[in-house]
């Protein structure tokens, strides 16, 4: 039926017996290096792919965004730093304002003394010296906060205003 010859067969057993012996190195390399073979089927792959490239998608979506929060951010910063200045600025001329205030104050006092004639009192030329000493401070530039940090000066202020009323 089948005839084959001896050539044949010698070739095909040791062909079998290498594929076999290729099998069993492979199996021993497998085992040191933990490597194995698998069947994937290709729909998992394109899946897989798929997934990797929605990943990527949303890793450069984020990217873009952060980018544009960033970039938010540093013009907050800048606009920090001027609205710190105007408001640097604007306390300035508060409290220059508000030394200006408690001079008027004092002149006012001042003219309703001299108007009831307690001009001659000594407490008059006391808030008077008092008065161009304020004066002299805004003269010169500098803003007149007070006597909140000096209180005997403070008390004597309050007689010498309670004595002039």
């Amino acid at each position: 039926m089948f005839a084959f010859s001896d050539s044949f067969l010698a070739g095909y057993m040791a062909g079998e017996s290498a594929t076999d012996r290729q099998k069993a190195i492979d199996s021993v390399w497998q085992g040191i290096d933990g490597r194995r073979q698998i069947t994937v089927d290709q729909s998992y792959l394109d899946s897989l792919s798929i997934q990797f490239q929605n990943a990527q998608a949303n890793a450069e979506h984020n990217h873009r965004i952060a980018s544009e929060w960033i970039t938010h951010a540093k013009k907050l910063e800048q606009e920090n730093v001027a609205l710190r200045s105007q408001v640097a600025a604007l306390n300035r001329v508060t409290a220059e304002r508000n030394g200006l205030l408690k001079f008027l104050d004092m002149a006012g006092h001042l003219l309703q003394a001299q108007r009831e004639g307690k001009a001659a009192r000594p407490e008059f030329a006391e808030l008077r010296e008092f008065a161009l000493k304020v004066a002299g401070i805004h003269m010169r530039g500098e803003i007149y906060e007070g006597l909140a940090d000096q209180p005997k000066k403070m008390a004597r202020l309050r007689e010498i205003w309670e004595a002039l009323r």
